[in-house]
């Protein structure tokens, strides 16, 4: 059984979008609510701008989750982003995700957007 776990930062996302995307760490990156031309952290930025919202530095900005699959499971890189993406589409759907597959372990990682792109609100997760 996979193992779904998350929390808030408050550090812009470009610094973990960098270090997770990067062709060494990233087999699969997908997105929801995002143009996958663009700067996926730039677009968290600007819906957050949109609204007057994530320019404190006390501000959360975005969710990182961890969607860790057993490894007896023996997923294929595919079987766990299509969960991870499953998983965001019900649990996110009109917020901005990003889905990122690591190489080193069957964890997919999806990013969310802290901001409702479509009512400017916050996701308060507790």
């Amino acid at each position: 059984m996979p193992l779904f776990k998350g929390k808030a930062s408050k550090a812009k996302p470009q610094k973990v979008m960098n270090y997770i995307t990067s062709p060494q760490k990233a087999v699969m990156v997908t997105s929801l609510s995002l143009d996958n031309s663009r700067d996926y952290a730039k677009q968290f930025m600007e819906t957050c701008d949109m609204y007057g919202k994530g320019r404190d530095l006390t501000e959360r900005k975005y969710y990182h989750f961890k969607l860790s699959c057993n490894p007896d499971d023996n997923p294929t890189p595919e079987q766990s982003h299509a969960l991870a993406e499953k998983l965001a589409q019900e649990l996110f759907a009109d917020y901005e995700v990003t889905l990122i597959d690591v190489a080193e372990t069957p964890i997919g990682r999806p990013q969310k957007n802290s901001e409702n792109s479509i009512q400017a609100r916050k996701r308060d997760i507790r």
